[in-house]
């Protein structure tokens, strides 16, 4: 009856062996998380990307500081009909600013235009000379 015994003992610890092997594991943990993502964080930016513009009164000054500083840096200068509209639409720019299409760059040019007139003042008009013009 011994024989019996092991015999079955080494049935059963076979069959435990195969059992193991076979991927069969009674301890497995599902994973029952249901978590779900309930972000409704949604975009809120109203930036309309609206451009900065110089002010009707600076465009009041500057034109008035055109007319009198350009008036002989030549006839087309001096003919700018449509300085207050054409300022009222450029962008404002940085206050330092020397170059660009932007009415900081116009008024410094404008500024120099007291000492040198036909090299600054084409900078300071409406289409920038090259230098206050994209």
């Amino acid at each position: 009856m011994k024989l019996s015994k092991i015999l079955l003992m080494a049935a059963l610890g076979s069959m435990f062996a195969v059992g193991a092997c076979d991927g069969g594991d009674d301890n497995v943990e599902t994973d029952t998380d249901t978590d779900t993502d309930t972000d409704t964080d949604t975009d809120t930016d109203t930036d309309t990307d609206t451009m900065e513009t110089p002010t009707a009164d600076q465009c009041t000054t500057f034109c008035a500081d055109f007319a009198s500083t350009c008036v002989d840096a030549g006839p087309a200068l001096a003919a700018w009909t449509t300085c207050q509209t054409d300022c009222e639409g450029w962008e404002l720019g940085a206050t330092d600013s020397t170059g660009g299409a932007n009415f900081y760059c116009h008024n410094y040019h404008l500024g120099a235009a007291g000492s040198d007139a036909s090299t600054h003042c084409p900078h300071a008009a409406a289409d920038g000379g090259g230098v206050c013009s994209e």
